[in-house]
């Protein structure tokens, strides 16, 4: 659920919202800014939370350590699926907040599969996870370049993110 709040406030504004000022210096000022650095920082937290802690949260749930970390394995190269797809879909739509609330809703359901879902439910949710990740990787980084006006501007909000 925080997830879902924090992308909706993340992305509250669509692709034809003004695009942020061309001067990197004035970027710390600017609420969509930091609205796209508020995403890309709790996406990269989820990930590095999943890397860390996905082998033992498998482990808790009575996976082998070899099985936990093959699985952490596979997680992370269905990442790449995820993160190849969503920039076209950003792409094709006017507003992100739909993509941003579906990859809530599956990283809420990946983990939940993880945590407390039926044994046999944890290689799909291990997937699902991975897609969801994948893609909301995809989408911080395609934000950078949809809500900038010129590459200077791209390269600012990178960096501030």
């Amino acid at each position: 659920m925080p997830a879902l709040v924090i992308s909706l406030f993340a992305l509250r504004r669509s692709s034809g919202a003004p695009p942020l000022p061309s001067s990197g210096g004035r970027l710390w000022r600017n609420p969509l800014a930091w609205q796209v650095t508020v995403f890309m920082g709790v996406q990269s937290a989820m990930a590095y939370v999943t890397f860390g802690w996905l082998p033992t949260m498998l482990q808790s749930r009575g996976m082998g350590p070899e099985i936990s970390g093959l699985a952490l394995g596979i997680q992370a190269a269905v990442q790449a699926v995820g993160s190849m797809s969503v920039p076209v879909l950003c792409h094709r739509l006017r507003d992100q907040r739909l993509i941003a609330v579906v990859l809530a809703a599956l990283l809420m359901l990946g983990f939940t599969g993880i945590l407390v879902g039926p044994t046999a439910a944890l290689w799909p949710a291990v997937v699902v996870l991975g897609l969801a990740q994948g893609a909301a990787f995809g989408l911080a980084l395609t934000l950078f370049g949809l809500r900038s006006p010129d590459s200077d501007t791209t390269t600012a909000l990178s960096g501030m993110a």
